[in-house]
């Protein structure tokens, strides 16, 4: 039998917390939303790794189907609390039963995959209403049915070690990848961080066929890039940019507005990150963003000879469409290049409604 956690957690709001390692404390609460959506991606990370199954390990465990369904629900709580705390003020919120949710709605005999998907739904309308807060917006109070007060801020730092650790819950201590992924940034890229993306572009470019090309990027060239592209995000470890990942036009949509459902992605990973679910990371945000963006097709373009990252691709739902001998040429060889298409939704035709891109 599992008895009831009643003891107050509102502590990790000032200091680290020794399982499972996040510190709620150092965490800015507008980074929340990029956070939320990462510990999506690792909860979709460990259902690809048949680690989301019913069957609890003890009577005193939940399995970690019920954390993944306890997971979803608290994104669904909190969206409705942080939405209550928008729009009223000093709201009380009703009192959850976590332990009588997890028996009444029966958590132990969902569909694991149906449980992700709306996993994902529900971390992604949350992140969708923190990116609303601004300002002033972030101290406006709210109480918890046993009095504890919170700012929409502090519930927002409160909620994400609750998501992260769950993570550490299922995980255990013997594998951190997942749980310290969790905590990573993911962000849309800014000004500054032009000459980090420059080193990830350039890393590769003497050594390999990765990019056609024999002359690394210059600064010029970096800022031309950033314009080019829809959509950049990057990946922050404790303030280091790790990784960068975008997508732009497959074709040129201002001048073929036919394209306009159809992108293209590229993606870099600093090699020290390599195999740690960065790149995952960063590419389920950024086929969020597409999605959210209204586009249809994502296309990647990649060097016959780079089966890492034809593998990578595939992982992610990717299908090879094409491969096209002998089309580029590098370090004295014919290379091959292998077109892979991700089909972002079902529309089984193009709505007249949806725009075309801002750049």
């Amino acid at each position: 039998m599992i008895v009831p956690d009643d003891k107050s957690w509102t502590w990790v709001l000032d200091r680290q917390c020794p399982e499972c390692g996040f510190d709620a404390s150092g965490c800015s609460a507008d980074t929340v939303a990029s956070l939320t959506r990462q510990n999506a991606s690792a909860w979709q990370r460990l259902l690809e790794t048949n680690r989301i199954r019913a069957g609890r390990p003890d009577d005193s465990m939940w399995s970690s189907l019920e954390y993944a369904c306890h997971v979803r629900d608290v994104c669904r709580r909190y969206d409705q609390r942080i939405a209550l705390m928008q729009d009223e003020d000093d709201p009380r919120f009703p009192n959850w039963d976590q332990d009588a949710s997890a028996f009444d709605e029966r958590y132990e005999e969902q569909d694991p995959s149906y449980v992700m998907e709306e996993l994902r739904a529900a971390a992604n309308a949350l992140a969708d209403r923190l990116e609303t807060v601004t300002g002033e917006q972030w101290d406006r109070p709210g109480r918890r049915s046993d009095g504890a007060s919170f700012t929409i801020g502090t519930i927002a730092r409160y909620m994400i070690h609750d998501l992260v650790h769950h993570v550490w819950d299922v995980t255990g201590r013997a594998d951190q990848s997942v749980a310290r992924n969790a905590a990573m940034v993911i962000r849309p890229t800014t000004a500054s961080d032009a000459g980090t993306i420059l080193s990830l572009l350039n890393a590769f470019i003497t050594n390999t066929t990765i990019e056609w090309t024999d002359t690394p990027h210059t600064a010029t060239e970096v800022r031309t890039w950033l314009d080019e592209h829809e959509t950049v995000l990057v990946a922050e470890d404790r303030g280091d940019v790790v990784g960068v990942a975008a997508y732009g036009w497959f074709r040129d949509a201002v001048q073929r507005p036919g394209y306009r459902f159809a992108v293209e992605n590229t993606i870099h990973i600093r090699e020290d990150h390599w195999g740690g679910g960065v790149g995952r990371d960063l590419m389920h945000a950024l086929i969020d963003d597409a999605r959210r963006g209204g586009k249809h097709t994502m296309v990647a373009a990649i060097d016959g000879e780079n089966e890492g990252s034809i593998t990578f691709h595939r992982r992610l739902g990717f299908v090879e469409v094409a491969r096209m001998p002998q089309v580029g040429a590098k370090f004295g060889r014919w290379l091959d290049l292998v077109l892979l298409q991700l089909t972002l939704d079902d529309r089984t035709t193009p709505s007249d409604d949806d725009a075309p891109p801002n750049n």
